[in-house]
């Protein structure tokens, strides 16, 4: 199993730091009584983002904004396992396309910022999954052994349309803290609207294709992606109260 960086997701990275390198130097440039203005670099994890990395500064008094890049891509190759109830072991190639380019506003309920509404929008990279399945030794029926290769595999997919999603949910936890070392966590849903499926097979498991249409049609409800993140953050100018 590995993991690799997509030019286009390199180039959102770069654009990240880019932005969180020109906030730096307009602070530097500013007047002393300017540069009082809070800013927090974070790193989170969640059901979005194997890892993410954003940065967060207020807009007015209870605003913030949050630039934020949150890596999910996975190449998974020759995953045999029998899922703890099976008697043989299946292989199982699997890649996600999830990583975002996220802009979220938080707008703090209370003077302390302790809980936030938030809101923004996702720009998706990929915004899809596929896989396939396979036997990985041999299968017997009826006293006839079959060859994984002669028995074929199943393959499919799933994504969807649009890739800028929008982001409602609330922030747990201050975002700038008086001390520099901070934890929040946020609690919210992607609407990614209704998902395509596809399906299909080979050999002995082909003629699946036509469950695409069924499963779309099924799946179509669940257009809404749960997030829950947790998010460690550091200060580079704290809050003052």
């Amino acid at each position: 199993m590995h993991c690799y960086l997509t030019q286009t997701t390199k180039v959102l990275l770069l654009s990240l730091f880019g932005l969180f390198g020109s906030y730096l130097q307009a602070q530097t440039d500013a007047p002393q009584e300017e540069q009082s203005r809070p800013l927090t670099i974070g790193i989170n994890t969640g059901t979005n983002a194997f890892i993410g990395i954003d940065v967060a500064t207020p807009i007015s008094e209870r605003w913030n904004m949050r630039l934020d890049f949150s890596y999910m891509h996975l190449n998974l190759r020759k995953w045999e396992t029998n899922f703890n109830r099976f008697e043989h072991y299946a292989s199982i190639d699997m890649d996600i396309e999830h990583s975002a380019f996220n802009v979220l506003f938080d707008y703090a309920t209370g003077e302390k910022g302790n809980f936030r509404l938030v809101g923004g929008l996702g720009f998706f990279i990929g915004n899809q999954a596929s896989g396939s399945v396979r036997l990985a030794d041999n299968f017997t029926f009826n006293d006839i052994a079959f060859e994984p290769d002669e028995l074929g595999y199943v393959h499919g997919g799933v994504r969807f349309r649009s890739r800028i999603n929008p982001y409602l949910g609330i922030g747990i936890g201050r975002l700038h803290s008086r001390k520099r070392v901070s934890f929040s966590m946020d609690i919210g849903t992607f609407y990614k609207g209704a998902p395509q499926i596809r399906v299909g097979g080979t050999q002995l498991l082909r003629n699946n294709e036509h469950n695409s249409e069924v499963l779309t049609d099924n799946l179509s409800p669940y257009r809404w992606y749960p997030v829950l993140r947790f998010r460690l953050g550091y200060s580079l100018n704290p809050v003052k109260n």
